[in-house]
């Protein structure tokens, strides 16, 4: 896995205000280093993306555009739209925002930045996180280099392997990244003298502190055993409770035997395994990792030449924004509100499935539908998981196959492996 940036931003200030916030940050991508952060496409949805990028001025009607969910014709809530931008070609990444909102309990859900790209030395990083930082004083922040020291047998996609914050209400820290931004409540818990005593570089700001691991983000890379020691030490001069609790992959201990059949079985198989604790995906080797973290994974179909996606799946785990509902009620809802989400056709929508099906632990929702046209059919096929505090949601991308029964003949084995567990 190439070496790749990470920033991430919890932030309680209104993000949905374009001048304040949305202009100035998306002009930081376009001027930095020479307009290598520039993005190629926008969208709404970070699952799809068909709108190039023209100007930072042309991205405002794309700017946190306003929803609504309504339930048997009533509208029940409304809330501000993603904003999601990617580049393919060189330093290839993705990001997306995620407006503040108020939930139905009147609870305040923070707004999250979170932007994945290639590493490339000739970008100040650390620059670019403090200017974030400045645009959207946050919650918590983070900046981190990835690595192979961190990232060695990332396909085995791991969720508890990368950097997170946690429920959207009650953020805690993961782990430490070489650079954290403690803020709101957080900067109480950052004992400035003991940190700058350790020899740790501290900033003071207007609602927290800006704190680094060590001198050069670059020592993640070149000097890792140093830079882990530095992390261990910094960690033990917080409480404890701001930290979520640190697991590692979940590992099946095996007897030996069992061991040596196990690897004799994935050699054969080569699949892409993901798991959480109450569900599961299988996806063969055709299927390319492009992109994952802890709670998003992305992968590709390429054409014979491999130079042309053909298809894509996403596996996206999220906090339930509402948890008073059933999980019954609230997949009924989803339900809707998805195939609300289904993107403008001009041809016009055929639909495969929508189907909600309720079981004692989780509910099943599935929405499938196609456009034909005479260059093929383009498909958008909606598995998702409903439990009672999260939702995991599959999504099959079909962009150019010749008819349906040649896209589901690519989808079904997905699907039927996505499943809850028993």
């Amino acid at each position: 896995m190439k070496p790749f940036i990470q920033i991430r931003i919890r932030s309680k200030v209104d993000t949905f205000e374009w001048r304040d916030y949305g202009w100035p940050f998306i002009e930081s991508l376009v001027n930095t280093s020479k307009g290598w952060l520039t993005p190629e496409h926008i969208s709404t949805n970070p699952e799809r993306f068909k709108q190039k990028f023209e100007s930072v001025e042309a991205c405002e009607n794309n700017w946190a555009g306003l929803g609504q969910i309504h339930i048997d014709g009533k509208k029940v809530s409304e809330f501000h739209n993603d904003f999601a931008w990617r580049r393919k070609n060189k330093l290839k990444g993705k990001g997306w925002i995620t407006h503040k909102m108020i939930n139905q309990l009147h609870q305040l859900i923070p707004a999250e930045i979170d932007f994945k790209v290639d590493y490339y030395k000739e970008i100040n990083w650390f620059e670019l996180f403090r200017h974030w930082c400045g645009i959207f004083p946050p919650q918590l922040a983070m900046l981190h280099f990835f690595t192979e020291h961190e990232c060695k047998g990332v396909k085995q996609l791991s969720l508890n392997q990368l950097g997170e914050f946690g429920a959207l209400i009650e953020p805690q820290i993961s782990k430490i990244g070489w650079a954290m931004y403690y803020g709101d409540e957080f900067a109480k818990e950052v004992n400035v003298a003991k940190l700058q005593q350790a020899g740790f570089h501290v900033e003071q700001w207007p609602n927290g502190y800006l704190v680094t691991v060590t001198d050069c983000l670059e020592d993640v890379e070149d000097d890792f055993k140093t830079f882990s020691q530095r992390q261990s030490e910094m960690r033990n001069l917080f409480k404890d409770e701001i930290f979520a609790v640190e697991r590692g992959p979940e590992v099946i201990q095996l007897s030996n035997e069992q061991a040596d059949v196990f690897e004799q079985l994935m050699e054969k198989s080569k699949c892409n395994v993901i798991e959480g604790e109450h569900w599961q995906i299988e996806l063969d080797e055709k299927w390319q990792l492009t992109q994952s973290n802890n709670s998003a994974f992305e992968f590709a179909y390429y054409n014979s030449e491999k130079k042309e996606i053909e298809k894509e799946v996403f596996v996206t785990i999220l906090d339930r924004p509402d948890t008073t509902l059933d999980h019954q009620t609230f997949a009924k809802q989803l339900a809707q509100i998805t195939l609300d989400q289904y993107p403008d056709s001009d041809i016009g929508w055929q639909m495969v499935e929508h189907s909600v099906e309720d079981y004692l632990s989780y509910s099943l929702v599935i929405i499938d539908q196609y456009e034909q046209s005479s260059e093929g059919v383009f498909r958008i096929a909606g598995k998702i998981l409903v439990f009672p505090l999260y939702i995991v949601r599959l999504t099959f991308m079909d962009y150019c196959a010749i008819d349906l029964e040649t896209s589901k003949k690519f989808s079904a084995p997905i699907f039927f492996s996505f499943k809850a567990k028993n």
